[in-house]
C-alpha cells in the first residue's frame, strides 16, 4: 500500500489529483460523494447529485444493476474488481491493510473539511461531543 499510495502511483496519483481539484480554482465544479451514503441510501443521495448537475431526476432501479468490466480488471490483473452486485447496498467488508496502516490512511479524508474549498460534498458529517 505504501507503495501505490506515492503520489505517482495507482492509488497516490488519483488521491493527489483529486486533493489539487478539490482546492483548485474550478472547485465549484466538483461534488464528491461519501460512498458508504451512496450505497447505504442511493434514493436519498442521487436526488442530491441531480441537483448538484441541474438534471431532472432519473428513476433508478437500485434492485437490479448490471455493469462488469473483465477486459480493464484482467489488464490490471485484478479479475472482478468492477463487477457491481446486482442490488445496490452496503455491504460490511473486512480491510485487507494492516490496522497501522489503515489507522493512517483514515485520516486522510480532507474532503471532510470542506472550509477552505468550494467543491460541494455530501456526506455524513462527524458531530463532536463538547
Amino acid at each position: 500500500m505504501d507503495t501505490l499510495a506515492q503520489r505517482n502511483r495507482m492509488v497516490g496519483y488519483p488521491w493527489t489529483a483529486l486533493k489539487e481539484a478539490f482546492y483548485g480554482e474550478h472547485a465549484a465544479s466538483l461534488l464528491v460523494v461519501d460512498y458508504d451514503l451512496l450505497a447505504g441510501a442511493p434514493d436519498k443521495v442521487l436526488p442530491l447529485v441531480y441537483q448538484f448537475l441541474g438534471e431532472p431526476e432519473f428513476e433508478h432501479d437500485f434492485k437490479n444493476v448490471k455493469y462488469d468490466a473483465p477486459e480493464f480488471d484482467e489488464a490490471l490483473g485484478l479479475h472482478g474488481l468492477h463487477q457491481v452486485r446486482p442490488q445496490v447496498g452496503l455491504q460490511a467488508r473486512q480491510t485487507i491493510l494492516p490496522p497501522d496502516l489503515f489507522e493512517q490512511y483514515s485520516q486522510l479524508s480532507f474532503w471532510q473539511d470542506g472550509s477552505q474549498s468550494r467543491a460541494s460534498v455530501i456526506t455524513v458529517k462527524n458531530h463532536q461531543k463538547p
